[in-house]
């Protein structure tokens, strides 16, 4: 994987990525521990804290659970920072870069015609091509055929 040199003149924006829903199965797990931890003889009520046997059995506790079972799996450990950057060309796509930079940042309120906020934050990415592209950004339906943009639903392509 190689990556450019970053033109310190341009506007950067950037996308904090939770893969698989991590953040979610790990703060699954810390629930986990933090309520089971005497009925499994676990040595601490912080998943941060037990050894590695128990980090390691806890996806088969959970498992063996019926009441966690049913509220989906864990991530015993927490997922690595995953951030991707972009640089911002608005000297090229002044309305593009915009309506990114306002969906990033998700100050613009909700969307007239769907009432969804008009923010990232929640929204998937819907086709990932490994080495080739990401798709997103479709902040209504989250499948590619919606979306919407801080101009209304669409806007001049640039």
């Amino acid at each position: 994987f190689a990556m450019a040199a970053l033109d310190a003149r341009r506007p950067r924006a950037f996308v904090d990525v939770d893969i698989d829903d991590a953040q979610q199965k790990f703060a699954r797990a810390c629930h986990f521990v933090e309520s089971c931890d005497l009925k499994y003889g676990l040595t601490s009520k912080k998943v941060g804290e037990l050894g590695g046997r128990e980090i390691l059995s806890l996806p088969e506790l959970v498992a063996n659970d019926f009441e966690w079972a049913a509220k989906g799996p864990i991530r015993a450990r927490p997922q690595p920072n995953c951030r991707v950057v972009f640089e911002l060309y608005d000297d090229v796509a002044p309305l593009a870069v915009e309506n990114f930079s306002a969906l990033c940042r998700g100050d613009r309120g909700t969307d007239k015609g769907s009432g969804v906020p008009l923010t990232y934050v929640g929204s998937p990415f819907h086709r990932v091509v490994k080495g080739f592209v990401m798709q997103g950004g479709d902040i209504v339906k989250g499948n590619g055929s919606g979306g919407a943009s801080v101009y209304g639903k669409k806007f001049k392509d640039e």
